[in-house]
């Protein structure tokens, strides 16, 4: 079980293991991400070329939803989150570029040239919805800790339930198999 002090151990120690490297000495930092190496915006830009700046601010934004919820948030473990995506994410991909996303709530991508892992650097004004932001670090690595143990309880429930149901399945499929019930 990942508890918050583990993560807190574990986090101290990372920078000191072998084959780990700093935020710096990567190999690409980029405001961007592409299979393709070509990025038509630049680190600057202010919006995609398909976006109407001019267009009306405002107004109210309905979502059909089959069902309810009682949580704005969509990882909820107690209670059903409306499941329609409100939360911003690290990055957003542009629609007039295959394969080629833009840092979001990451201010900036590190990657090796091969491409097989992937750092994020935080935009400073990214914060949580109750508003624990950058400057408050404690509160931070409480409030991810705390999401974390809570995913990894999730996680924990969801795939012994999965794993009751598959047995339970093949239980049942092995008794109509030898004509049992």
């Amino acid at each position: 079980m990942l508890t918050r002090r583990r993560l807190i151990q574990l986090s101290a120690i990372a920078p000191f293991l072998p084959g780990q490297r700093s935020f710096a000495a990567e190999a690409k930092l980029s405001h961007a991400v592409s299979l393709f190496d070509d990025i038509k915006y630049a680190a600057d830009f202010k919006g995609f070329d398909y976006v109407n700046a001019a267009a009306p601010k405002g107004g109210k934004w309905r979502q059909a939803v089959v069902g309810s919820f009682d949580s704005l948030n969509d990882y909820t473990v107690k209670g059903d989150g409306p499941g329609v995506g409100i939360l911003d994410t690290l990055m957003v991909a542009s629609l007039d570029e295959p394969a080629t996303r833009y840092a979001l709530i990451a201010e900036a991508i590190s990657y090796p040239e091969d491409k097989s892992s992937v750092t994020f650097r935080l935009n400073p004004a990214a914060h949580f919805h109750d508003r624990v932001d950058q400057a408050n670090t404690a509160g931070r690595r409480d409030a991810v800790a705390h999401a974390l143990e809570r995913v990894d309880h999730h996680r924990r429930q969801s795939s012994a339930l999965v794993r009751e149901r598959i047995g339970q399945r093949l239980m049942m499929n092995a008794r109509r198999a030898h004509g049992i019930g």
